[in-house]
């Protein structure tokens, strides 16, 4: 009887991840399709816009004053394991963005919508939305489950590193701190 439970927990580790990974996989599919049926390369889409500032960043550094608004964590990514590592950064942070927001109990349907939605699609190209969303809501989970407030505070400062607007999940935690010292659940140690 004790190994049943042993495998049964094993199984329901696994179960948890089975989902996220299979919408994962369907809408990194249905991207791709998307791409090739714009007639686009992917070489073509990975130099849209902000994602060759990045390629120019991490090559050349902050060379004028109008790339500063680019922020440095996708030029270091780059300069340090490049293109191809970056993406599958990028990969590996929107997975667990679907799995986090598994764990934090959405349903199927709302982990299929974050998947499929178009803000999404710059997750498989060179720009911060998929690292940025992944480190924000671990930032949160963490916060809520009470786990681990230093890297709680190193979450929130790579999400400061990765965009501008990671500066306000600061505020956002020191609120839900605040809220939760009023309704006397947080004790300051």
């Amino acid at each position: 009887m004790i190994e049943r439970k042993t495998i049964d927990n094993t199984n329901s580790k696994y179960k948890s991840l089975t989902e996220p990974a299979a919408i994962f996989i369907a809408s990194r599919l249905l991207f791709i399709l998307v791409i090739i049926l714009s007639g686009n390369s992917l070489s073509n889409i990975l130099s849209y816009s902000d994602g060759q500032h990045y390629i120019d960043i991490a090559n050349y550094g902050y060379y004028s004053a109008e790339v500063t608004a680019f922020f440095p964590v996708i030029p270091l990514i780059i300069r340090f394991i490049g293109i191809p590592g970056l993406l599958i950064v990028n990969q590996i942070s929107f997975f667990l963005f679907l799995y986090l927001l598994k764990k934090l109990g959405l349903s199927s349907k709302s982990l299929l919508i974050a998947a499929i939605n178009p803000v999404s699609f710059f997750s498989m190209i060179l720009y911060t939305e998929s690292i940025y969303m992944t480190l924000t809501l671990l930032a949160f989970y963490l916060y809520k489950t009470r786990k681990n407030r230093i890297l709680t505070g190193i979450l929130i400062g790579l999400s400061v590193c990765t965009r501008n607007s990671g500066a306000m999940l600061f505020f956002a935690i020191f609120i839900a701190m605040v809220w939760d010292f009023i309704k006397k659940e947080t004790k300051f140690k």
